[in-house]
């Protein structure tokens, strides 16, 4: 991944192993479209017929690029993952004043801190029988990377 230790092992690799531990088909930097150097969301799961986008931020900057990612992979959820509730505040209101959320196409958008994300996130995905491929959903327009971590 391309974040650091922060981004890397605490705020996206504790809901990944959450959503593996679900069932969902998790893949990691996941190209939102094709090209040399795409944008990745941090990480896509799918299973129970959803598809949640996880991405983790330390700064309000990149939220209108999230919000577009999810938007462009279909998404149904985009979990913004921060590091304190402060950053929360300043995040849900930057999302707030932007055009894109709310709309009909839009992804259902939480921004959570790490504990309450894991709480959403064992309160809001079912286990998942068995598991479904990435493909399976509507990401099939999406190039997977072949580095891609899909389990």
């Amino acid at each position: 991944m391309r974040g650091k230790f922060l981004h890397n092992q605490i705020m996206i690799a504790m809901p990944i192993s959450a959503l593996r531990s679900l069932g969902y088909a998790v893949a990691v930097e996941y190209p939102v479209r094709a090209g040399r150097r795409p944008p990745c969301v941090d990480g896509v799961a799918i299973g129970g017929g959803n598809c949640v986008v996880l991405e983790a931020e330390c700064s309000p900057a990149r939220a209108a690029n999230d919000l577009a990612k999810a938007q462009e992979l279909a998404a149904d959820v985009l979990l913004i993952i921060v590091p304190h509730a402060g950053l929360r505040a300043r995040m849900c209101a930057v999302l707030n004043r932007l055009p894109g959320n709310g709309a009909p196409n839009a992804p259902k958008v939480l921004v959570l801190t790490l504990g309450a994300a894991l709480h959403w996130i064992s309160q809001n995905c079912p286990p998942v029988a068995q598991q479904p491929a990435i493909s399976d959903h509507k990401l099939e327009e999406s190039p997977a990377a072949t580095n891609n971590d899909i389990k």
